[in-house]
């Protein structure tokens, strides 16, 4: 009866720790996603400060010239 109890145990830290393993992969795959997702947000983040700042200091032409000009564009525009 011994030996069924230590295959029984032996699965059981088996499936753990792969089961541990696949958690630990995704959640590190996740991670990255977030960071790409976050570096996008920045850039945009900037773009936008940069849009309004030309709208402020320069009025409506300049802000104008700043979308024509700017890659990416914001918004489409």
């Amino acid at each position: 009866m011994g030996h069924v109890w230590l295959l029984v145990f032996l699965s059981m830290v088996i499936t753990f720790g792969a089961s541990w393993f696949w958690h630990i992969s995704e959640m590190s795959a996740e991670v990255d996603r977030n960071k790409i997702e976050n570096d996008a947000v920045i850039v945009r983040t900037k773009q936008i400060v940069s849009y309004r700042d030309a709208l402020k200091d320069g009025g409506k032409e300049t802000a104008e010239v700043y979308l024509s000009t700017s890659t990416p564009r914001i918004y489409g525009n």
